[in-house]
């Protein structure tokens, strides 16, 4: 039993108007679009302000961590330097006490005074 041609064009024609229904609520009206347009358009002023920006933010960033860097160098040298001071006030001090001392004579035949 095949299909009258008639019927055969309704039910298209039905398919047809259903398809468009559908397209008709998915689809944006002219308010709507230019409100989405509206805002598409500022993201991507936003986005490219953000990326001529960027060069500039970086290079700050970078200038700030060598600065931070060449501040944390300074002050290790400066921790090293007054370590390496200290040892030697300390070597210092040691040497100057022992010339100071009298040395003992060992105890044996030139320490007894039997020479």
């Amino acid at each position: 039993m095949s299909k009258d041609p008639f019927q055969i064009l309704a039910d298209e024609l039905t398919l047809i108007r259903k398809d468009m229904d559908q397209l008709q609520r998915t689809s944006l009206n002219k308010d709507e679009a230019k409100k989405l347009n509206q805002i598409v358009t500022a993201a991507v002023m936003k986005m490219a302000k953000a990326t001529d920006d960027a060069p500039g933010e970086i290079q700050g960033a970078l200038e700030a961590d060598r600065d931070q860097m060449a501040r944390s160098a300074t002050q290790a040298a400066t921790r090293a330097a007054e370590s390496a001071m200290a040892g030697i006030r300390h070597d210092s001090t040691m040497s100057a006490q022992s010339s100071h001392r009298q040395p003992e004579r060992p105890a044996g035949r030139h320490g007894a005074g039997l020479c």
